[in-house]
């Protein structure tokens, strides 16, 4: 069981089509496990989470199940080959592209708070500062060699204005 979503929510969509059967429900828990930590991780700039059991939105439940969806799939269908699935490419596609959207901030997030009330969960903005310096320049002193210096005349007029002042 994870913090947004549970095995039941994976096995009762019936588009994935999964019973215990197919997955184990320990198995399940290894994924959504996985898309939940995922899904933390990359919204953790944005967002205070994990999300508060009373108000997750429901694409960050959406997200969690396609992403789940899409560790399961990998799992069933890549164990010792290399082939493909057109559902697992399509979940782990579209719930990738859904959570960066959301890190984005290109669709806001509402969360259910109580029965039939909705709010807009807005970014944290302490946590979306970004304190790195990789997309300044360095400043080093190129010009050493002309040796700034005020011009005579400039100076001049600035010990003229604070003789005036004083």
């Amino acid at each position: 069981m994870g913090r947004y979503i549970t095995n039941d929510d994976i096995y009762s969509y019936e588009v994935f089509g999964l019973t215990n059967e197919d997955v184990a429900s320990t198995t399940v828990d290894v994924y959504i496990a996985d898309a939940e930590d995922y899904i933390d991780g990359k919204l953790a700039k944005l967002y205070d989470v994990p999300f508060t059991s009373t108000g997750i939105p429901n694409l960050v439940k959406k997200a969690a199940r396609d992403l789940t969806g899409c560790y399961i799939f990998e799992y069933l269908y890549q164990k010792g080959n290399r082939n493909t699935n057109k559902n697992m490419q399509y979940y782990c596609e579209t719930s990738t592209k859904l959570i960066q959207d959301m890190y984005d901030d290109k669709i806001r997030l509402v969360a259910s708070l109580t029965a039939g009330s909705t709010g807009v969960i807005e970014p944290n903005i302490n946590a979306s500062l970004k304190a790195t310096y990789t997309d300044m320049p360095p400043i080093v002193n190129m010009d050493s060699q002309w040796n700034w210096k005020t011009p005579g005349s400039l100076k001049d007029d600035i010990s003229a204005r604070r003789a005036a002042a004083q």
